[in-house]
């Protein structure tokens, strides 16, 4: 069997501690899966909202290092083309954190000789819905990280999209 790649986001890692649901659990738990999440997934998980929760060895924690004054250029810049409000913004600024952070160190997690690109695996569907499904935005989205030298746009997918059986 094929391995795979996967960043993942706070609520799949939330999802797989809480075991929300079988299907992603199984997917997680096969060893021909890996799985990896950026230090703001970390920082997140860390929030009281997640009562400050202990992230799995199944995950993998992998840093991007990329200056909070450039993640903060690239998502203003993203709230001047989207039209985001200030009140926006602030929802979105640590998802689209984890999306810049994700594609730019994608490729630093596979092994050598591994050259399929991991996929982003998110079970936020508001963020999915916004920037990822409305192919206007993603190219926007394209366009701005490509801007700032962050790489590419990762593909970012759910569940439903790579999870058999999953239902929504």
């Amino acid at each position: 069997m094929v391995e795979k790649y996967y960043l993942v986001d706070t609520n799949i890692i939330i999802a797989y501690v809480n075991h929300e649901n079988p299907y992603l659990t199984n997917f997680i738990d096969d060893t021909h899966n890996h799985f990896y999440y950026t230090e703001t997934v970390e920082k997140e998980c860390g929030k009281p909202v997640a009562e400050k929760m202990v992230i799995p060895q199944i995950f993998t924690k992998v840093t991007a290092n990329i200056s909070s004054i450039k993640i903060t250029n690239i998502v203003e810049s993203i709230k001047t083309h989207m039209c985001l409000n200030l009140n926006q913004k602030n929802k979105f600024m640590n998802d689209l954190t984890i999306i810049l952070e994700a594609g730019y160190v994608c490729y630093d997690i596979l092994p050598k000789g591994v050259y399929d690109e991991p996929l982003l695996l998110t079970h936020n569907l508001r963020l999915y819905n916004k920037f990822i499904n409305d192919a206007q935005n993603k190219k926007m989205l394209e366009d701005i990280i490509g801007l700032y030298g962050l790489e590419h746009l990762i593909e970012v997918v759910r569940p439903a999209d790579v999870v058999t059986g999953y239902i929504v």
